[in-house]
């Protein structure tokens, strides 16, 4: 599962940045999630500072729709709560149901599907990756 989740940081990544433009932030917190992803044995952990970092990208790169009738999708409160707090820069632990973490995953993979406007292919072998389990 850690090969699928580098798969999709990195896909992502090379997607939202713009070429040929220096983003020394976005590159730091992109080494930081792999020494995590890494080092971490706790799946769940891993899969929330995935969601937090592609998050936390978006805003830094000016990818948040502050429009909401651009985005027709909707989440959940519980949800919601969990991506605000991958949205600030705060490092404290939160709890949080696996449904929850299961939905603002499938948010964010369609957030992200439509702001580049095409299709990531390792988020299909992530979820195919899930279901297995």
């Amino acid at each position: 599962m850690d090969t699928a989740l580098i798969a999709m940081v990195s896909q992502v990544t090379e997607r939202l940045l713009p070429i040929g433009v220096a983003e020394p932030r976005v590159y730091t917190q992109f080494l930081k999630v792999f020494d995590f992803i890494e080092k971490s044995t706790d799946f769940s952990s891993k899969r929330f500072v995935v969601l937090k970092y592609f998050w936390q990208t978006l805003d830094s790169l000016g990818y948040l729709l502050t429009q909401p009738q651009k985005w027709d999708n909707t989440i959940s409160a519980s949800a919601e709560k969990l991506r605000q707090h991958c949205l600030s820069l705060e490092n404290t632990p939160i709890t949080c149901l696996t449904q929850d973490l299961v939905e603002l995953e499938q948010f964010t993979f369609s957030y992200i599907r439509y702001i580049i406007e095409d299709d990531i292919p390792s988020f299909h072998w992530y979820l195919w990756q899930q279901q297995q389990k």
